[in-house]
């Protein structure tokens, strides 16, 4: 009960007790200070009912929260994002700014006998297909997002920056074409391994991806990778990967 519906029923009992030495006289209808008894009962009622009103207000708060979360996470399906540990990896990088670096943290070492120095030569275009095999959100499964750059080779790590370029064989456009950032580890065994990130319209997605030996098919024209894995927090999904560098065959 609030302190203004108190208030109003303390005021109702002083009325009743005015009107005690009246209450044999015989009338026609309600008296006034039956109907100010009344009167004031029933503001007492509406006190109760807003105070209620006041009560219940956290829970539709909550409820509203709830459905915010459900779109953001649907929204953030569209971005790849990360296993759990390339979620602790966001603040160590060599290159972008702390929110969008990748990161090497998860990844198995490299050591400087993996050094390719030809593998990589110079900074080259790449093109990263992701297609989602399993989601939360499962209207995105079967989806296949495309993203383009250049990436570059400093002794063991590979390093890269571009943009989602095509959903499901779309070309994207405008505020679509969300940042990303690539940073791995080149394997002696052509074994290629790295983190990236997508800067989403709400968040950063953060993932990993697996290129096996297996899958390598190198040439003059370029190096690329099928068979592959990858995990993202995008709306915790996973599926199959594929990630191919262009290089000079006139080189």
């Amino acid at each position: 009960m609030t302190f203004r519906t108190v208030l109003l029923s303390l005021a109702i009992v002083a009325v009743a007790g005015c009107g005690g030495d009246d209450a044999t006289a015989v009338t026609s209808g309600p008296s006034d200070q039956e109907l100010e008894v009344r009167r004031l009962e029933a503001e007492a009622r509406i006190a109760e009912a807003n105070a209620r009103a006041s009560d219940d207000a956290p829970a539709s708060t909550s409820a509203s929260d709830a459905e915010a979360s459900d779109a953001e996470a649907a929204d953030v399906a569209r971005a790849p994002a990360s296993t759990p540990e390339t979620s602790r990896s966001s603040g160590s990088a060599t290159s972008g700014s702390a929110s969008t670096r990748p990161g090497l943290t998860g990844l198995p070492p490299a050591t400087a006998s993996d050094t390719y120095t030809t593998l990589v030569d110079g900074t080259r275009p790449f093109r990263f297909c992701q297609t989602y095999r399993q989601s939360a959100v499962s209207r995105y499964e079967g989806m296949e997002l495309c993203y383009t750059g250049t990436v570059r080779q400093e002794g063991t790590t590979i390093i890269g920056s571009g943009e989602k370029d095509t959903e499901n064989g779309r070309t994207l456009s405008g505020a679509a074409r969300t940042d990303m950032r690539i940073e791995g580890y080149l394997y002696n065994d052509l074994t290629l391994r790295f983190n990236f990130t997508d800067q989403g319209a709400r968040r950063v997605a953060r993932g990993a991806a697996s290129f096996p030996e297996a899958g390598y098919d190198g040439g003059c024209e370029g190096h690329g990778w099928r068979d592959a894995t990858f995990q993202t927090d995008a709306a915790n999904s996973s599926g199959s990967a594929t990630f191919f560098v262009e290089q000079n065959c006139g080189v």
